[in-house]
């Protein structure tokens, strides 16, 4: 279950408890910070896709349970608008990235 701004809010899907995740900078210079609260263990998949639809960063099957706060940092990429797509357990969102320079 995601809120208006694409957030991933506490749900529970068959029992799994998934989490309350958001990005913190929604424009940003490349560096933003992925954080979020699960209410049991779960694992946590993140990629980045450039505004071609380009995968540039990926971080798979990290095991999360409470707390979780993790920085991000793309590098050089060029200015533009990037999709930043989470999967939590079975939750999965799509949140919008400005890269400015």
């Amino acid at each position: 279950m995601t809120d208006n701004g694409g957030n991933i809010r506490k749900s529970t899907n068959n029992g799994i408890a998934c989490g309350d995740y958001g990005l913190v900078c929604r424009t940003c210079n490349g560096a933003f910070t992925l954080n979020g609260k699960t209410e049991s263990e779960t694992q946590l998949c993140l990629k980045v896709f450039n505004p071609l639809g380009k995968q540039i960063y990926s971080l798979d099957k990290i095991q999360v349970n409470g707390t979780y706060s993790q920085q991000i940092d793309l590098g050089a990429v060029a200015p533009g608008l990037y999709s930043v797509v989470v999967n939590i357990g079975p939750e999965r969102s799509v949140q919008k990235v400005v890269i400015t320079r």
